[in-house]
């Protein structure tokens, strides 16, 4: 394969995984819907259905489920971010609200859905579909927990470099809805949860702050502040909420949770249609966390060992990485995990012929932007030198985004509809 060739290849590659990996053939593959009567692991649910999509891939969701429950479904709402949805799904309302801050659109669209879910009949099935991004779009704050409070809360969360298992576990402690508290409204009808893990673990409690999981806030967000020195920032109305203990929610309905993909899914898929393609591959893992750049600097001391020694494998070769990097923001540019992780492998491997690095968001939203992530390769750092840009101030700055458009390094797909994660593929002819 030739260079000129690897950046097609890879984008090609990822928009044919991202189809794969789709709700509509999900759905195909793992529902047998008959009727009024919705089959899933052994688990049978009958009619008539409430459909209730949340997350990033809200929209996708509603849209291929709907269809398939037909003349059984009795309403239902689709939850996303603004700009994600893509037209009218017949017999669902399609809402938007804001992500990553919580806004007043997402506090007056759960209240909607709640209020929706209580005047369901006793014999109606609630078929929730959550994915990432849900745990901001879905809220209702505890009595004492204003707004302004809560967006304040979120921005330090997401600023001081805490991953996202441990955002959500603060954001739990002070929401009605959250930690199974929405199968508190549900009350005595049937729930069932499809859900798209994008947390590292793949823990269903934590995949949009587990509305559908039932669970008791413990001390762990006394941890989480000590660890990132949040008490002096934090309102003292949400360390108040948090301090209350409260129990498990009221729920007598069946309740059945299901992660029906993952960021292994995607991770698996990857290698074997890379090994399609011809390359050797090694699939290092789907838990990759820690600082974004360090990941980049660590991929590519990986892409070296492979340059120099022929090991752990040798060219063409392919390293497949999953999980979730973070940020901690210290500048005031615009960025995103992967393309500081772009970023930081282009320093590593500045002086490497044929080395290429994809870093992206499966959602399409790398951070907050509208880019997917960077797509870098051994003459970046050059290029962008030689552009007259500062790549290192622009890490510090986190303003990833800036540097890698300059050199045309950006990766942009537009909302993809799922939400597994992210993606790491470092390639070398």
């Amino acid at each position: 394969m030739k260079q000129e060739d690897i950046p097609v290849f890879l984008k090609d590659l990822l928009q044919e995984l991202l189809e794969d990996l789709s709700p509509r053939r999900i759905f195909g593959e793992r529902l047998n819907v008959e009727g009024e009567t919705l089959r899933i692991e052994g688990r049978t649910f009958t009619g008539p259905f409430y459909l209730l999509a949340l997350g990033k891939a809200a929209w996708d969701s509603a849209a291929a489920l709907a269809p398939l429950l037909s003349d059984h479904l009795c309403g239902g709402i689709a939850l996303t971010r603004y700009g994600a949805s893509r037209g009218k799904i017949s017999g669902i309302e399609i809402l938007e609200a804001g992500h990553p801050i919580p806004d007043r659109a997402g506090l007056e669209a759960t209240r909607r859905i709640v209020a929706e879910i209580e005047e369901l009949p006793a014999e109606a099935t609630v078929v929730a579909c959550i994915s990432g991004g849900g745990s901001a779009l879905f809220e209702w704050p505890l009595e004492g927990v204003s707004l302004e409070d809560l967006e304040h809360l979120n921005r330090i969360l997401l600023a001081s470099g805490a991953t996202i298992d441990e955002v959500n576990e603060i954001r739990k402690g002070v929401s009605c809805v959250k930690e199974g508290g929405l199968l508190s409204f549900i009350g005595i009808r049937s729930c069932l949860g499809l859900i798209f893990s994008d947390v590292v673990g793949d823990d269903p409690a934590l995949v949009a702050s587990g509305p559908t999981v039932p669970g008791i806030q413990g001390k762990r967000w006394q941890e989480i502040f000590n660890r990132y020195e949040l008490w002096e920032a934090v309102p003292p109305s949400i360390i108040q909420t948090l301090s209350d203990s409260r129990g498990e929610g009221a729920h007598e309905g069946e309740v059945f949770n299901s992660v029906l993909l993952r960021n292994g899914d995607l991770c698996r898929i990857a290698v074997e249609r890379l090994e399609k393609a011809g390359f050797k591959t090694l699939f290092l893992s789907a838990c990759i966390s820690g600082e974004a750049s360090e990941v980049g600097r660590f991929l590519g001391d990986v892409a070296r060992e492979i340059h120099c020694n022929g090991k752990p494998l040798s060219r063409p070769a392919a390293v497949i990485t999953g999980g979730e990097t973070i940020v901690q923001v210290r500048g005031k540019g615009r960025g995103g995990p992967n393309m500081e992780t772009a970023l930081g492998f282009a320093r590593q491997v500045r002086d490497i012929p044929g080395v290429w690095l994809l870093s992206v968001d499966s959602d399409g939203s790398d951070g907050s932007t509208e880019a997917a992530g960077g797509l870098v390769c051994g003459d970046t750092w050059n290029r962008i030198l030689s552009a007259g840009l500062q790549p290192e101030k622009g890490l510090r700055e986190n303003n990833s985004l800036s540097i890698l458009e300059r050199v045309n390094s950006l990766v942009m797909t537009g909302p993809t509809g799922t939400n597994l994660n992210d993606l790491r593929i470092v390639l070398m002819p």
